[in-house]
């Protein structure tokens, strides 16, 4: 519940959009925006080991995720 909390008041390039969330008696589901091209870690596993750039480029996305929801007072696990 406190993941679908903060995604309905979070808006940022870098976080992942909820669409929808419901839920019945055993569940809460979550409806999020489909971002392709699979996961960091399945493209690690593939590469070994990614370029100094591609390291620089993603770091700098989880900064700035990470920075926003500072600035709102949240903390991410």
């Amino acid at each position: 519940m406190n993941e679908r909390n903060v995604l309905t008041i979070v808006e940022h390039t870098f976080i992942v959009d909820l669409k929808y969330a419901f839920q019945d008696s055993n569940s809460l589901y979550l409806v999020m925006t489909l971002v392709t091209g699979g996961e960091l870690q399945f493209h690690l596993k593939r590469l070994g080991r990614f370029p100094e750039d591609w390291i620089r480029f993603y770091a700098a996305e989880l900064v700035l995720a990470l920075e926003y929801l500072h600035e709102r007072g949240i903390a991410y696990r």
